[in-house]
């Protein structure tokens, strides 16, 4: 809420004005109300003065008023994007979805590099169940803020409901990443896996759902599912090679001598259980960052893994792998600045477009290519 004081007498609106915002403050809404509305009375024609009602009237869930005053408020200013975002947000809290995207979508326009006005704007969307609308929205925020565990889980989750399984895979596993104990996650990559029909990762995942909520009933119901298709297809098979006719009785072969059977390993302890899972969670999210040609996330989980297992010989072999490929695109993006540096523009996209086949996701070279691309095109003749 803007809290900015004005100079004052005590029949003056920006009096009222302030003491409104004092009482906001206090909690006292109803009184601020009250202050906001004589403000009003004397003088219409200030924006603070219908803003700041609009957010006092949220407080109390009178949703039509703030809504009204909002609008009265846009009259005066429509460029101010936190009045759009209360705006989206009254008209989301009455379940008017489709007005509160719109609302969303302005606040965006006004201020493009906000990632929470389109993480707003994405939750609109899914309430109206436009999930590529949502998606797109989405990856702006994550594109603006790429570590964000929120935006990269609505993102996996809108992907999914738009069934783009892969996008969905890529950001839940980077929310996985960020937090190990983000349950939601393990249950959406379960989902995923389960659409993917890549069940044993599905069951595994939801496992690891229920083990941080063992009252996750999605996650036991999923597991349930998946152990009665396979027991059915189980049954299936069976019955396929069922023979049609009855065979004669074979002898049963010789009886084989005893052999001793091995001693049962120990059973794992539960610390033991721990670690088993906080490895397998760091190595598959740095596998799917390799996947992705992502090196520094899986560089930064390979060596996690590295150190709860030192003599780990998959992860030391990933992390060499992951190193020369970052170096070797390091190594082509050096030479392409220095060529862009010597104004050898063409040489150095060359060098950029390289390194980029390597790493798709290095920003440096990204950002120095369009750069060269640009000044190319400044030089060209006309």
């Amino acid at each position: 809420m803007v809290s900015e004081v004005f100079v004052e007498d005590n029949n003056s609106s920006e009096f009222y004005y302030n003491q409104g915002v004092i009482e906001y403050e206090e909690g006292q809404l109803e009184s601020c109300i009250e202050n906001f509305k004589k403000a009003i009375e004397i003088n219409g024609e200030v924006f603070d003065y219908y803003f700041n009602i609009g957010v006092a009237y949220m407080g109390i869930e009178n949703y039509d008023l703030a809504i009204e005053n909002f609008n009265k408020g846009a009259v005066l200013n429509s460029r101010d994007a936190d009045l759009y975002i209360n705006l989206g947000q009254a008209f989301y809290s009455k379940g008017e979805f489709e007005k509160a995207a719109k609302a969303y979508k302005k606040a965006v326009w006004i201020n493009s590099g906000e990632p929470e006005h389109f993480n707003y704007a994405g939750i609109a969307y899914c309430a109206l169940k436009n999930y590529k609308e949502a998606v797109s929205n989405f990856k702006h925020a994550v594109r603006l803020e790429p570590k964000s565990e929120t935006y990269n889980y609505n993102l996996s989750f809108a992907a999914y409901e738009a069934e783009m399984y892969e996008l969905a895979e890529t950001h839940v596993v980077k929310v996985i990443s960020y937090n190990r104990q983000n349950e939601e996650a393990y249950l959406l990559l379960g989902k995923v896996g389960v659409k993917q029909r890549d069940y044993s990762i599905a069951k595994e995942n939801f496992k690891k759902a229920l083990a941080l909520n063992p009252d996750l009933t999605e996650a036991q119901a999923a597991i349930e599912e998946i152990d009665a298709r396979k027991a059915n297809r189980a049954k299936a098979k069976s019955e396929d090679t069922a023979p049609t006719e009855p065979t004669a009785p074979v002898p049963p072969p010789p009886t084989p001598e005893p052999i001793a059977a091995p001693p049962a390993p120990p059973e794992p302890t539960p610390e033991e259980l721990q670690l088993k899972i906080i490895v397998e969670n760091y190595w598959d999210s740095a596998i799917k960052f390799l996947e992705n040609k992502e090196y520094e996330y899986a560089i930064e989980e390979l060596k996690e893994v590295l150190k709860l297992v030192q003599d780990h010989p998959e992860a030391t072999k990933k992390l060499t792998i992951a190193v020369k490929q970052l170096n070797e695109a390091k190594t082509l993006y050096n030479e392409g600045a220095k060529l862009y540096t010597a104004n050898e523009f063409t040489q150095a996209i060359e060098y950029f477009e390289k390194a980029l086949s390597i790493y798709p996701h290095h920003e440096k070279s990204k950002n120095l290519m369009s750069k060269a691309i640009d000044s190319l095109n400044k030089t060209a003749p006309l």
